[in-house]
């Protein structure tokens, strides 16, 4: 290993540990908004279906 090797495995290394905490922090948060936005969608979706599925017992209802 030459001296330059060893420099680099020392900057590697330092960077890793400065930044790790906050690309950390970054992968939670952009998760977290994933799941926000996933989860709404499907709330959606699902209040979308449950009105399309009522409607035309709704409409039945009035027919008899």
């Amino acid at each position: 290993m030459t001296v330059h090797d060893a420099l680099t495995a020392v900057v590697v290394g330092t960077a890793l540990r400065v930044f790790a905490p906050d690309v950390r922090t970054l992968v939670r948060r952009a998760l977290s908004a994933g799941v926000r936005v996933g989860a709404a969608g499907l709330v959606e979706n699902t209040s979308r279906t449950a009105r399309t599925t009522a409607l035309p017992s709704a409409l039945r209802d009035e027919e008899a």
